[in-house]
């Protein structure tokens, strides 16, 4: 959604296996990063995801993300 981006912007949060931004969650399981809840296509799915590969220590091209989160 364009409204997105004028919704006032929150920090994707870790849990135990990943992230959790907004009504989504995307995890790390093994070499995938998956999402658990939320809309493939929302902000916060894209938002989570990206903290998990960032904190996550290893390049992305040695993960197998989810290709719904960029596609």
């Amino acid at each position: 959604r364009s409204s997105d981006l004028f919704d006032a912007y929150h920090d994707p949060k870790s849990t135990k296996r990943g992230a959790k931004s907004g009504d989504s969650t995307v995890e790390l399981l093994g070499d995938r990063v998956v999402i658990v809840s939320g809309n493939p296509q929302s902000l916060d799915t894209l938002k989570a995801a990206c903290h998990v590969i960032w904190t996550s220590g290893r390049p992305i091209y040695s993960l197998d993300v989810d290709a719904s989160i960029y596609s």
